[in-house]
């Protein structure tokens, strides 16, 4: 191999471990909260498991993204007939105990969709100081679901009110079994950002690299206009009233 190969080859590879290092950073506590109610597993195609096409998705979600204490942290609640919490923002600060200890041990449970209390457990026992959020940083919250709320399903509204007041809530809706003006009405704006419809467990995969993307993206904050008044000062000398 000559030498201007060499070179060639490592300012290539210089180049893509700073592409993939820009590209994965993103300094953000993600909160995964993951249906695993019945309806899953229930419409398997012949031969198939559509509750591992879903770990397999969030195992793709964890090796997107730059898991670390000081950059991408990420909490889980799964959820059926009630929400639990599997791992919290800082449980795990490394992608390969992420997935080993955490992803990997989340066990399917069926049962009905209770959307609304996942939401809450996800509020009141992950995005909090000692669960390792973050104040400096941005909350995102991403639902996972492929149905219809069935349990506490009236104070679902008002819980996503609460989660938003916190964080920016994005819906992933799996098949048209799910309820998506629903879905739409209470996620964050605008709904084209935060909102992700796929027909079917195999196209998952298809959304990924816009969902993180979407997860990652840091809204600038409002311009502030600095208004100068110039007072003019009252004449003084012999023309002035007194």
């Amino acid at each position: 191999m000559g030498a201007l190969t060499r070179i060639l080859l490592l300012v290539s590879t210089l180049s893509l471990v700073s592409y993939t290092s820009a590209q994965q950073v993103c300094l953000t506590d993600i909160i995964l909260v993951v249906d695993h109610s019945g309806s899953i597993r229930d419409t398997n195609p012949p031969g198939e498991d559509n509750w591992e096409k879903v770990m397999d998705f969030l195992r793709s979600i964890v090796t997107a993204l730059d898991i670390g204490e000081d950059s991408t942290r990420l909490g889980l609640v799964s959820y059926g007939n009630r929400g639990k919490v599997d791992f919290t923002l800082n449980t795990y600060y490394s992608s390969q105990e992420l997935l080993e200890k955490g992803i990997n041990q989340i066990v399917y449970k069926g049962g009905n969709t209770n959307t609304t209390g996942a939401l809450r457990v996800a509020r009141q026992e992950v995005m909090t100081v000692a669960a390792g959020d973050r104040p400096e940083v941005n909350n995102i919250v991403i639902l996972i679901t492929d149905g219809i709320p069935t349990r506490e399903a009236p104070g679902l509204p008002a819980e996503a009110a609460d989660v938003r007041q916190m964080a920016r809530l994005i819906a992933v809706g799996v098949t048209d079994a799910v309820d998506r003006p629903l879905l739409e009405s209470i996620i964050s704006k605008p709904i084209d950002k935060t909102y992700f419809s796929v027909e079917d467990f195999d196209q998952l995969s298809v959304i990924l690299d816009e969902l993180i993307s979407e997860a990652c993206r840091t809204v600038a904050p409002p311009v502030t206009t600095t208004t100068t008044t110039t007072t003019t000062p009252m004449p003084v000398g012999p023309c002035a009233k007194e």
